[in-house]
């Protein structure tokens, strides 16, 4: 009960989701979309956000995660404040603690690797999505 609130959140929030390309190319998407799905299976946010450190701030890939936008705000902080603290995906989905406690037959444990994992889906879906309109506008 509790993961099929979870995965209607992060439908509903992907479903409503702003993308603004603004420069970024799919290429670019596609190469961070890999490193999201390689950190699904291990490594979890850590990787990601050790693979956006490594960009220089002058390179070319994060002059375009910084020009693109995600429900307004940069690609680039959305994706450094998802990884830095997952737990924050809960308020970005509109979720709060005591609600998924309360939810299924049972407690739901909100540990880091529940957060980790959500946020990371997150991050999957929103990229995938944003390939598409990447693409449609190229």
């Amino acid at each position: 009960m509790a993961r099929r609130r979870v995965d209607d959140e992060i439908t509903g929030y992907l479903n409503a989701l702003r993308f603004q390309p603004r420069g970024i190319s799919p290429n670019q998407l596609a190469r961070l979309h890999v490193i999201v799905r390689s950190a699904q299976a291990e490594g979890g946010p850590k990787r990601v956000l050790a693979w956006l450190h490594r960009l220089g701030p002058k390179t070319p890939a994060r002059k375009q995660l910084e020009t693109a936008r995600v429900r307004g705000a940069r690609l680039w902080d959305w994706l450094i404040a998802r990884c830095e603290d997952p737990a924050s995906v809960w308020g970005e989905l509109g979720m709060n603690q005591a609600e998924l406690h309360s939810l299924g037959q049972g407690q739901v444990e909100l540990d880091e690797s529940l957060a980790a994992e959500v946020s990371l889906r997150l991050i999957d879906g929103a990229l995938a999505r944003a390939i598409k309109e990447a693409k449609s506008n190229d």
